[in-house]
């Protein structure tokens, strides 16, 4: 394994909400191409994308909106304050492929 790279180990053993997504949806694998990947904070704009794209524009009024509630985001940031730098740099390197492939 080289040294920032993701443990796979450890990330097969995550729960599916903490795990990377790069090795739940098979983003390590090059022979699987996706014609669309999103980010939450674009929820709004690409589903109206993806509606329009399979002809469905009209079903967009009554998908769900994305909550931006600034307490939830405040309560995360506390959260990761508390974390010791050990924890966080191993976090920061298991999530490291999602957030490249993100643009994080």
């Amino acid at each position: 394994q080289q040294k920032g790279s993701p443990d796979k180990d450890v990330a097969i053993n995550l729960n599916e909400h903490w795990n990377a997504q790069f090795f739940i949806a098979g983003l390590c694998h090059p022979w699987l191409e996706y014609d669309f990947i999103g980010r939450y904070e674009e929820l709004d704009t690409a589903s109206l994308d993806v509606f329009q794209h399979v002809n469905l524009p009209k079903y967009m009024d009554s998908f769900p909106k994305p909550s931006r509630n600034s307490s939830t985001i405040r309560r995360a940031a506390l959260e990761y304050s508390l974390l010791d730098s050990d924890v966080l740099a191993n976090l920061s390197r298991q999530l490291q492929p999602d957030l490249e492939m993100l643009g994080y």
